[in-house]
């Protein structure tokens, strides 16, 4: 069995509404939005299993 080679682009919607390519965010601003974007996923994830402590304690 061979395995397909899979291709993607990922983009980034501002808050003005346009669309960027995440690899043609200049890197002084690639900083902001990883650590924008890590904390923002730190949220979701703690709110989540605060509300399912039994899906967190099955991690464990």
């Amino acid at each position: 069995m061979s395995k397909k080679e899979i291709t993607f682009s990922c983009h980034l919607i501002k808050e003005d509404g346009t669309t960027v390519n995440f690899s043609d965010i200049p890197p002084d601003e690639l900083v902001k939005v990883k650590r924008n974007l890590g904390q923002r996923m730190a949220n979701a994830m703690s709110e989540y299993y605060s509300q399912h402590p039994d899906e967190f304690a099955a991690l464990t």
